[in-house]
């Protein structure tokens, strides 16, 4: 049987009811970083065809107050699976472009940046010892990709100074001061 979940719907999905983040893990006295992509729904049936097509995991968010539906949770959180996901569907993502953008240059840090346990100087993580400056680009991409998820408004310290608000016909966009990046920024359609 052919499945559902096409790579536009599972973007969709992503865009709409996903997370792609980074997040911060402490096991064991060793502190790393560590890639996800979730997508969290109150119907079922969605997240059990991700997850037969995909692999990943389930779990169910139980809630307390009966007026709220217990929500599903699919969830991929390792350097083979999120990339798996990434190169499924960033070609189709809208919203969440740049989160899947920084998520694939954080697993870019993966490939033979590790030294053995015991061996050199570096920053212990995950089991491994990782040298100082891919733990610490590690550490800009996750503070990056903080501020990319933040919710609600933006703060003021948050913004980069080089990319001043600037308010166009009731839309507020962020822009490089070039017109083609402000175009690209503003829905056409909109009058």
């Amino acid at each position: 049987m052919r499945s559902r979940i096409t790579r536009r719907y599972l973007a969709g999905l992503l865009d709409g009811e996903g997370y792609i983040g980074i997040l911060p893990a402490d096991k064991d006295n060793r502190f790393y970083f560590k890639p996800v992509i979730k997508i969290v729904m109150t119907s079922p049936e969605a997240i059990k065809e991700i997850h037969l097509l995909l692999g990943g995991y389930i779990h169910i968010r139980t809630r307390h107050n009966p007026l709220h539906k217990d929500a599903y949770c699919w969830q991929v959180s390792t350097f083979v699976q999120v990339d798996k996901i990434l190169d499924y569907v960033h070609k189709y993502l809208i919203v969440k472009k740049s989160q899947a953008d920084v998520l694939r240059e954080f697993l870019n840090t993966k490939e033979n940046n590790c030294y053995k346990i015991g061996k050199g100087n570096g920053i212990k993580g995950n089991g491994l010892f990782l040298k100082p400056e891919v733990f610490a680009k590690r550490q800009r991409l996750y503070s990056l990709m903080k501020t990319l998820n933040h919710r609600g408004n933006s703060h003021p310290q948050r913004l980069n100074e080089e990319a001043p608000l600037k308010i166009t016909d009731e839309a507020i966009v962020r822009a490089s001061g070039k017109p083609e990046e402000i175009s690209r920024n503003v829905n056409p359609l909109v009058t």
